[in-house]
């Protein structure tokens, strides 16, 4: 039972059905990591989140290099996951409109100088 000092303790009340919740913030949304060329990640686009990390150990002036946007769904059991942007990523999620059942296919690791791999994808919108 949660309980702070100088203040009430809570107590046990009857509980209220979801129904009769409004939720006003969720939980954060679990990571959906492509790894292997082929890695397929369906769900139902519900828009993009920008994260601005609090207390970051950075100067204010690179405060950029830190924030970052994800793509958030929800997956087929409706948890709420977040897809790290990627500039190819980025580019074809732009197009697709909130409440659409996407598919994203990782489909190729290319290369690059800074020895990270740069990730392009396929993505796909269900037909109506």
């Amino acid at each position: 039972m949660a309980s702070s000092a100088g203040q009430n303790k809570a107590v046990n009340t009857p509980v209220a059905t979801d129904e009769e919740w409004e939720t006003v913030i969720e939980e954060s949304p679990q990571a959906v990591i492509f790894e292997e060329v082929g890695d397929v990640f369906e769900g139902y686009f519900c828009g993009v989140e920008h994260v601005e990390p609090e207390d970051q150990a950075v100067d204010k002036d690179h405060k950029d290099y830190v924030s970052f946007d994800r793509w958030l769904f929800r997956d087929k059991d409706n948890t709420l996951v977040g897809v790290s942007e990627s500039f190819k990523l980025d580019q074809r999620m732009l197009t697709i409109p909130q409440g659409t059942w996407t598919r994203i296919t990782l489909t190729k690791k290319i290369p690059s100088k800074r020895g990270n791999d740069l990730l392009d994808f396929k993505v796909q919108t269900r037909k109506s």
